[in-house]
C-alpha cells in the first residue's frame, strides 16, 4: 500500500500555487508534481513575496500570460507579534485578500472552461487571534 499512484487524471495540468517552498505548500507541490501535474510556485524563494505590491502584481501578470488548471492559495498565518494593528492588517491580507486577487485572475484566464480546480489553505488565524 502507498506504493501505487492513484490515477488523478492530472497528467500535464498547470498549477499555479501560493506559498509552495515548506510547509502544507511544499507537499501539495511535491504531490501535484508526481501526478504530472506542470506547478508554478509563488514564494519568496522562488523570488516572490506576496507582501510586496510590485511582486503581487507581477504574480498576477503570470495569469494573463500562462493559462492554469489548477491555483492553490497557500499563504496565510499572523506573523510576529500580535500587540499592533498592521499584524492584524497584514494578517486579513494574507488569508482573504490575496486569495480573493488570484482566484479573481484564475476565473479570468483559467486554461478551460471546463476544468478548473481552486484550493484555498488559510490559517487559524484568519478566524482567531494568538
Amino acid at each position: 500500500m502507498g506504493k501505487n499512484k492513484m490515477n488523478l487524471n492530472l497528467e500535464n495540468k498547470v498549477a499555479l500555487i501560493s506559498g509552495g517552498s515548506h510547509g502544507i505548500g511544499l507537499r501539495i507541490k511535491t504531490s501535484l508534481e508526481k501526478e504530472g501535474v506542470i506547478v508554478k510556485s509563488l514564494s519568496k524563494t522562488e523570488g516572490y513575496d506576496l507582501m510586496n505590491e510590485k511582486d503581487i502584481d507581477r504574480a498576477l501578470k503570470l495569469f494573463d500570460e500562462n493559462k492554469y488548471d489548477i491555483l492553490v492559495n497557500n499563504i496565510g498565518g499572523i506573523g510576529r507579534g500580535l500587540d499592533t494593528y498592521k499584524t492584524y492588517e497584514d494578517c486579513m491580507f494574507k488569508n482573504y485578500l490575496l486569495t480573493v486577487k488570484f482566484t479573481k485572475e484564475f476565473l479570468k484566464n483559467k486554461n478551460s472552461s471546463i476544468y478548473g480546480r481552486i484550493i484555498n489553505i488559510a490559517s487559524i488565524y484568519g478566524k482567531e487571534s494568538g
